[in-house]
């Protein structure tokens, strides 16, 4: 009687470890995701300014914002993910 229940015990820690192993990995994909779409949203933006600069200052504050843009997405989503892990 003691063997069944340990093993009843088992699978159901078992069984609920995968499920939260499951969680993170889709909650992982959303995070992967809206950082892709957000990457390639600036990305467009900063190709649009370049077309459009008619000067080298223009194209270097191009640069500088897309720089920024990107610094800040990968901040915010390497804190996202240290946060899914915990």
């Amino acid at each position: 009687m003691k063997t069944i229940k340990l093993i009843g015990i088992t699978l159901f820690l078992g069984s609920s470890l995968l499920l939260a192993t499951d969680n993170i990995f889709v909650q992982s994909k959303e995070i992967i995701v809206g950082h892709l779409n957000k990457k390639m949203e600036f990305t467009n933006t900063f190709k649009s300014c370049v077309k459009e600069s008619k000067t080298r200052e223009i194209v270097k504050s191009c640069q500088g914002t897309y720089k920024e843009s990107m610094k800040s997405l990968r901040n915010e989503t390497k804190e996202k993910q240290v946060a899914l892990v915990k």
